[in-house]
């Protein structure tokens, strides 16, 4: 019979062992919200979109119907109101979106448009919507009221000089409309007056047979057009007057029916109707050409278009077979898509469009790769070092050592000891101390590592080894020592103990212990010189919410206002306000959290704040040099988080 350090580690190792078609969920995700046309029988389905997968749930009641042949759908900026493009009906369908549930209501009957509107979008930064009339070859023009009712523009509809318009691109200044012309194979540039009225700059310029859509990334200075006959991707130079000039064709060996950029202005990507695939390319931002990331993916047949989410972490494509939506999470490094999964739907879905959810002060950053269980800290030189953790692929151990920039957004790596759920801390000479830990994947077995890295030389030196081997412990420092504090030993309960170790005599000595044992905790010391240890498993193996503070002068601990969310497998930092702030964790019951709360010392109280984009646990948290808060990996629905994710701390109450 096994202690209750074991029995502890076989509950953190479930959340490893469940995929994410299992149970495991995130808690409270942000609202985000999706719309799907469906050309036959002409309806909009309204979807939640989960903030951690990306996947879309079906609103309840949330199909309505729009009009015969909904073949396009866009949302407008401020995420209030949506509007469709009917085919058979010659017209436009407006709707509100209800903010708490996404569930659309008819604004009032549908506008008329021209001749079979191919597609419908809004200006990004004033209130006119554009619809491409592909019989009658003409751009109704329509001004947006309060309410997200339509006006037709005077003047309105424009003529588009092309044959057979299919869509209408806003350049993101709000001062250019491009409509590309499927049958002349050529593109039609205007200029949008105060007033949305259109204007037509030059003569088409041509593209390639049987273009449909153009994507213009976020600086406005380069353009991308599909061409399916040939199979290629087109980049254009967009100069001050909105003239358009080729710059270069990138074939893609099929054909391309659609392509999308991100919203960050990295990644394009293009889908190929004839082999089922999506290339993504990244983007150079000095000449816009572009550079294939990855081989073409395979993706399901009869795909009708590809959009990039608002945030720029997933991609939607909108396909006939299976009669629904495709969800693809973007690598933020790498633009690499990976299938997450399909979500059957109503018959003959063309197009996706999304809403961006409430301002937040969470962004997402390069990360290194999947790893959990790790640890982080700070180092004197201003970059994050990150060490440590389990890839998890096998259970394969992270042998390598990161430092992050946080100015250039991006890592370097080195060699470093593999080891998992150790403690990591920057020590009172500034070094980066790693200590305890699992050393392989055997969880019986813990190390009683003690290591020091120097960033100004970047060699590591072996210290005296940690009295006390175990793993699931937490480091902090104070007072010139470092406080190596609970974990969970090889076999046997979680513990209590707490050894100090001086960096100046490499010695260890042990104080005066927790209160009591607890695991999978952190541990961050104060301004005011104290150490807060927060949450973590207590002695009976449930997380806890308890907070205890040392005090390293009196060698005494105390307790303080616990945290709001018990939780274990959390992060802990402390900010430049002085306020130490915890991240994420589970709950015991593999489910992953998203919470993070701040706990103020000086006024003993706790503040909820922002959750975490995507729930986590396991993963690490350090404060960077620009008062940013960095959280690092973990585990997201049972899989090693890909991705790094940087919260600006709200003013203090």
């Amino acid at each position: 019979m096994r202690g209750n350090g074991k029995r502890v580690l076989v509950n953190v190792m479930v959340v490893v062992a469940l995929s994410a078609t299992t149970s495991l969920s995130s808690v409270g995700p942000r609202a985000r919200f999706a719309y799907v046309a469906n050309a036959n029988p002409g309806t909009v389905s309204a979807f939640t979109l989960d903030a951690t997968t990306g996947l879309p749930t079906p609103v309840p009641d949330g199909v309505i119907s729009a009009g015969p042949g909904t073949f396009s759908v866009t949302v407008d900026p401020s995420g209030l109101f949506v509007y469709a493009a009917n085919q058979g009906s010659n017209n436009v369908s407006m709707f509100a979106i209800d903010p708490r549930s996404g569930k659309l209501t008819s604004l009032s009957p549908p506008i008329a448009a021209g001749q079979f509107p191919r597609s419908v979008t809004v200006s990004p930064t004033d209130p006119f919507v554009y619809v491409a009339n592909e019989v009658s070859n003409d751009v109704s023009g329509y001004s947006m009221a309060a309410d997200g009712t339509l006006v037709e523009l005077l003047n309105s509809p424009f003529p588009t000089a092309g044959l057979h318009p299919w869509s209408v691109t806003i350049h993101p200044t709000g001062r250019f409309a491009y409509v590309v012309n499927h049958d002349s194979g050529d593109i039609s540039a205007f200029a949008i007056d105060s007033a949305g009225g259109l204007s037509p700059i030059g003569s088409p310029v041509s593209a390639g047979g049987n273009s449909r859509f153009m994507a213009i990334e976020q600086t406005g200075q380069f353009a991308y057009v599909n061409s399916e006959l040939p199979g290629a991707v087109l980049l254009y130079a967009i100069d001050a007057t909105g003239a358009l000039t080729l710059i270069q064709s990138y074939p893609t060996g099929g054909d391309v029916y659609n392509v999308a950029v991100d919203p960050s202005g990295r990644f394009v990507y293009a889908l190929d109707g004839a082999f089922a695939n999506i290339t993504g390319y990244r983007i150079d931002p000095a000449t816009g050409r572009l550079t294939q990331v990855g081989p073409p993916l395979t993706t399901m047949a009869g795909g009708n278009s590809i959009t990039v989410e608002l945030t720029g972490r997933f991609a939607f494509v909108a396909t006939q077979n299976p009669r629904g939506v495709v969800t693809y999470k973007i690598d933020q490094a790498t633009g690499e898509l990976k299938l997450v999964g399909p979500l059957p739907g109503q018959n003959g879905a063309q197009s996706v469009a999304t809403t961006k959810g409430p301002p937040s002060n969470w962004e997402g950053r390069n990360s290194f790769g999947t790893i959990a269980y790790l640890g982080a800290a700070t180092g004197p030189d201003g970059l994050i070092y990150a060490m440590g953790g389990a890839i998890l692929a096998g259970c394969a151990n992270n042998d390598r050592l990161w430092a992050y920039d946080t100015v250039a957004d991006s890592w370097t790596d080195s060699v470093k000891p593999a080891g998992w759920n150790l403690a990591v801390v920057t020590g009172p000479d500034g070094r980066i101390y790693a200590f305890g830990g699992f050393p392989t994947c055997d969880q019986d077995v813990v190390t009683d590592r003690a290591e020091a890295y120097d960033t100004g030389v970047g060699t590591w030196s072996t210290l005296r080894s940690l009295p006390t081997p175990r793993a699931g412990l937490a480091a902090a420092s104070a007072n010139g020592r470092i406080y190596v504090i609970g974990g969970v030993p090889a076999s046997g309960p979680i513990l209590s103990v707490v050894e100090a170790y001086n960096p100046a005599t490499d010695t260890w000595a042990t104080v005066r212990p927790l209160p009591a044992a607890r695991a999978y905790h952190v541990a961050v010391t104060g301004r005011d010189g104290r150490i807060y240890v927060a949450g973590g498993v207590d002695d009976s193996l449930r997380p806890t919410n308890s907070v205890v503070a040392y005090d390293p002068g009196t060698d005494t601990w105390s307790n303080v206002a616990p945290m709001p969310t018990a939780r274990e497998r959390l992060a802990g930092t402390l900010g430049q306000d002085g306020r130490i702030y915890t991240l994420g964790g589970g709950n015991g019951n593999t489910v992953v959290l998203n919470n993070v709360e701040a706990y103020d010392p000086g006024a003993d109280a706790w503040t909820a704040l922002e959750v975490l984009p995507s729930g986590r646990g396991s993963l690490a948290a350090a404060t960077g040099p620009d008062g940013l808060i960095y959280a690092i990996g973990g585990l997201i629905l049972g899989d090693p988080a890909d991705s790094m994710e940087v919260f600006t701390p709200p003013p203090s109450p």
